[in-house]
């Protein structure tokens, strides 16, 4: 049987290089794993994202390309941690002979952080005043923590212990409470009337009527149009 020879350093190093930062394998045999260094721990908790965000777990996977007596002195994370997941770490140090080693190595994270959860099932447009609270809830790549504010609202239904990320969490086009004028077209037929802004989905404007019914429309020259059927 032969036996395949060494790859190059370069060469591997040029192909992690243009390999994504986050990556995984369907249907390979799960690599060896090791705890990170301190000193690769110490680069990527430099490169966490997220306010608040922690390193909940940091393994290396030990792979040929790795040189195991390179007593590593230096670590550098290409890109901002956003989330959980695999990425690519530069390393480089001394080897046990006094040269200089360097290599690139693959290393799986998890990312925990606070962030907003429902605390009861909203509707789209509901107000999230007094509707979530504040969790350490592990982030996960496509799912952005929501930045919420005093009139923020959910733009589509969540379940209640659901975290609010940016998907689902956007401002009104009208501000609560903020007068407007309606106009309620129907045919050729058109009624003005004024409302008040209402909590709405995103994209949409809501108003409530003198007569307590919510309308939703088309903010137009600051008039909230709406189409009755």
């Amino acid at each position: 049987m032969m036996r395949a020879g060494h790859i190059a350093l370069p060469i591997v190093a040029s192909a992690w290089l243009s390999a994504p930062a986050f990556a995984g394998t369907r249907g390979a045999e799960p690599a060896p794993t090791a705890e990170v260094t301190p000193v690769v721990r110490h680069a990527l908790e430099r490169a966490l994202a997220a306010p608040g965000a922690r390193l909940d777990s940091a393994v290396e996977e030990r792979g040929a390309a790795r040189p195991l007596d390179c007593h590593v002195s230096e670590a550098e994370v290409a890109q901002p941690i956003e989330a959980s997941g695999r990425l690519a770490v530069k390393i480089s140090g001394r080897a046990a002979h006094g040269g200089h080693c360097d290599a690139w190595i693959w290393v799986r994270v998890r990312v925990v952080a606070p962030v907003a959860v429902a605390t009861r099932a909203l509707r789209a447009g509901d107000s999230l005043e007094n509707a979530y609270d504040t969790e350490e809830r592990e982030l996960r790549a496509g799912h952005t923590p929501a930045a919420i504010g005093p009139s923020s609202v959910v733009t589509r239904a969540v379940a209640a212990g659901q975290i609010l990320d940016g998907a689902v969490v956007g401002e009104p086009t009208l501000r609560p409470g903020e007068v407007v004028k309606v106009l309620v077209v129907s045919g050729a037929l058109t009624i003005e009337q004024t409302g008040r802004g209402a909590p709405c989905a995103r994209g949409r404007s809501c108003a409530v009527l003198a007569s307590g019914k919510q309308v939703e429309g088309e903010l137009v020259d600051g008039r909230l149009v709406v189409q009755s059927p």
